[in-house]
């Protein structure tokens, strides 16, 4: 990690409301790949792609996740670091990464998310 993306990447964590999590575009090229190839394929992801793109989102391997719901055909997956510091991201079972700070965690939020990785 080059000290200005370590730089950042502290930066964004402390300065970011408890509730959202906050990355640099660094989700690794793997994640991406998979998301990509998932988007032009309309395939839809296993919880274990979807846990390893958690794991390189928190840049951690100590996560908990669940089922949030379904919305548009889509499933979506609230996933939070178990150990300090506390992140949590919502990730859609296409590889979409989503903010938590739009989910409230009530019904018809799923429609409002905001998106980290654009659709």
């Amino acid at each position: 990690m080059t000290k200005h993306l370590a730089i950042l990447l502290i930066t964004t964590l402390f300065s970011a409301p408890p509730t959202s999590v906050a990355f640099p575009e660094a989700n690794g090229l793997t994640n991406r790949n998979m998301i990509e190839r998932a988007k032009q394929s309309s395939e839809k992801l296993t919880i274990d792609q979807l846990i390893a793109i958690a794991k390189g989102v928190f840049s951690t391997p100590n996560i908990s996740y669940k089922e949030l719901g379904k919305y548009k055909g889509y499933t979506y997956y609230a996933f939070e670091t178990v150990d300090l510091p506390y992140m949590s991201c919502i990730i859609r079972d296409d590889g979409a990464v989503f903010d938590t700070s739009t989910y409230k965690g009530k019904k018809g939020d799923l429609a409002k998310l905001k998106p980290y990785i654009q659709d």
